[in-house]
């Protein structure tokens, strides 16, 4: 039976979806992302890789195109800001009961699997059930230089997701972008919601 990846998104919506800006108290768009084939989450948009996914295009105020797909094993998520560019991403994941998790791509993979304990500090290669593209660095002449992706691309095994409903929240980094632009991470009420 193939599954069908339903969002409910409750966000800023760019005009291409919703005929202009909207706030988190507009009306909800519900799509469903298409049952298709996985992609190589190297950073780079290849041809053809995400022509199947579904493509919400969020303005907060610098356009995010947020892509998912999924097949039987994993969910596909791919973030590409269209106008600037950013050397790191944070995506925060919540269950229906608000507990949270953060998924970590900057130079290296990075998880912190409870936001809700006393210390929940980031730990780095603990990413069992998930990968994604890395930002490459490197020194020349004694100078470091960053290698920023076209795209950051998530590949997340199903196993990893809390429940058939859950919450993220995109943030951004070097430079901060937040999205939905009206979220807050310690409040998962206006995070995007997605239903399997």
């Amino acid at each position: 039976m193939r599954w069908m990846l339903s969002i409910i998104a409750v966000f800023a919506v760019a005009a291409s979806l919703a005929g202009g800006d909207a706030s988190a108290k507009d009306q909800r768009e519900i799509n469903a992302v298409p049952y298709a084939s996985g992609i190589l989450p190297n950073g780079y948009i290849g041809d053809g890789e995400w022509d199947t996914a579904r493509v919400l295009h969020i303005q907060t105020p610098e356009r995010i195109d947020l892509r998912l797909k999924q097949d039987s094993q994993y969910v596909y998520i791919g973030i590409h800001s269209t106008d600037t560019v950013h050397t790191g991403i944070d995506l925060y994941m919540a269950d229906t009961r608000g507990h949270r998790r953060v998924l970590h791509i900057s130079a290296a993979h990075g998880q912190c699997e409870n936001l809700d304990s006393a210390n929940p500090g980031l730990v780095f290669g603990i990413n069992r059930l998930w990968t994604g593209n890395i930002v490459e660095n490197y020194w020349e002449e004694g100078k470091e230089y960053f290698v920023a992706p076209e795209i950051f691309e998530f590949q997340i095994d199903k196993r990893f997701l809390p429940q058939s409903s859950f919450r993220m929240l995109i943030h951004l980094k070097r430079p901060q972008k937040i999205s939905p632009a009206d979220a807050v991470i310690d409040a998962v009420d206006n995070w995007f919601e997605f239903t399997m």
